[in-house]
């Protein structure tokens, strides 16, 4: 019988300690943060629209008083700007094209939680033990969310997957050539539940 996947991912303190220079350096306080990953530069119909998650930020600022660190390549920059612009009454720091993937690493390891779309960053985030969201819209989280399973290191699962079921989804598309519902279909409400204080676990589909 196989054994559990080791799909966790040790930080060292060393690592830990190069993202908070990076976080300090960036401006972003000393303290609790929510780390995101908004765009998917290769992948247009994967994003969940960018009001939605400025209306989510804005939400984490009211509630939370967590400010938002936005992680992302350097050619996501321009998806994240207008995404900060939108957050009302949110702080938002900017990382795009800023750090390497250690610190991204370093850096979603230290953040309370983790929101974004189905990416490599949401993995990271998973494999470091954050309490993950991910919102699924034309790819299948049967087939590529994070690990779910038990964690060979034995901290609690605490991934969260939000989704809408339409039936043309999954379909794999790089652009919507119809409505984009499986993305616009996921509300703010629907993905809220997952970044509230409380431990959470297993995914939600």
């Amino acid at each position: 019988m196989p054994g559990i996947p080791d799909a966790t991912w040790p930080v060292s303190e060393a690592l830990r300690r190069s993202a908070r220079t990076k976080l300090a350096g960036e401006g972003v306080p000393d303290g609790p943060f929510a780390a995101a990953h908004v765009a998917s530069f290769a992948h247009e119909a994967k994003r969940w629209p960018e009001e939605r998650f400025a209306a989510l930020f804005s939400h984490l600022a009211a509630v939370r008083h967590l400010p938002i660190v936005l992680l992302g390549s350097a050619s996501e920059a321009l998806v994240n700007a207008r995404v900060a612009s939108l957050a009302a009454g949110a702080h938002v720091f900017d990382l795009a094209g800023k750090t390497s993937l250690p610190e991204v690493l370093g850096i979603v390891s230290l953040a309370d939680l983790f929101v974004g779309n189905d990416s490599g960053l949401a993995h990271l985030a998973n494999a470091a033990g954050t309490p993950t969201t991910v919102v699924f819209g034309p790819t299948d989280p049967d087939a590529t969310r994070p690990w779910d399973g038990p964690r060979p290191d034995g901290r609690p699962v605490r991934l969260r997957v939000v989704r809408e079921r339409v039936l043309c989804a999954p379909c794999r598309f790089t652009r919507c050539p119809l409505d984009h519902a499986c993305m616009t279909g996921v509300s703010v409400g629907s993905v809220e539940p997952g970044l509230r204080s409380s431990p959470y676990g297993g995914a939600v589909k």
